[in-house]
Order: C-alpha cells, then sequence, then structure tokens
C-alpha cells in the first residue's frame, strides 16, 4: 500500500481534532506557525522527523498512532535522503 503526504495531513487533521485542538492551537503547542499546520493537514507541506518526534511528545499519540506516526517518519528520513543525495554535486561538475 502507497501512503501518501496527503494522508499524513488527513491523520495529523485526526490526531488534532481527537485532542480537541484548532490549528492554532496545536501550532502553539508544537512552536510552529498556524500556516504551517495548514500546510501540513492539506500535504502542503511534507513533516520533519523532528516536527514527528516533537508531536509524539507534545500531544501523547497512542500506540495505534505511533504505528503511522513511524511509517510517517520513515518517509521523511528517505525524502531528506533522496534531497541529500540530489544536492551533492555531480564529480567533476564546476561550481
Amino acid at each position: 500500500m502507497k501512503i501518501t503526504w496527503q494522508q499524513f495531513g488527513a491523520w495529523l487533521q485526526q490526531v488534532r481534532k481527537r485532542r480537541g485542538l484548532s490549528q492554532e492551537n496545536l501550532a502553539e503547542l508544537m512552536r510552529y506557525h498556524r500556516i504551517q499546520i495548514w500546510r501540513l493537514e492539506h500535504g502542503r507541506s511534507r513533516p520533519s522527523i523532528q516536527f514527528l518526534q516533537l508531536l509524539q511528545y507534545k500531544v501523547a499519540l497512542t500506540p495505534d498512532e505511533l504505528h503511522w506516526r513511524a511509517t510517517f517518519e520513515q518517509m521523511a528520513a528517505y525524502h531528506c535522503e533522496v534531497i541529500e543525495q540530489a544536492s551533492v554535486p555531480a564529480r567533476g561538475s564546476i561550481q
């Protein structure tokens, strides 16, 4: 099953709403801007591993939610690795 960042956004929104938090409340709790929470929930931005770890700590994720967090963390790590590989200049290239 392929998981998308839009699915992450839907998951994040469910986690937030289960706790009775608005986007602004979650943003304050996480020390993020509300617009960033909106972007994450709508699949317009990808979470960092640090965001996922902080989310676990700040909202006390349930065991089921932790399972999904681990999946999204693997996706975030893979995305960071791909970006790092793409930013390494090709051998012999002029800088």
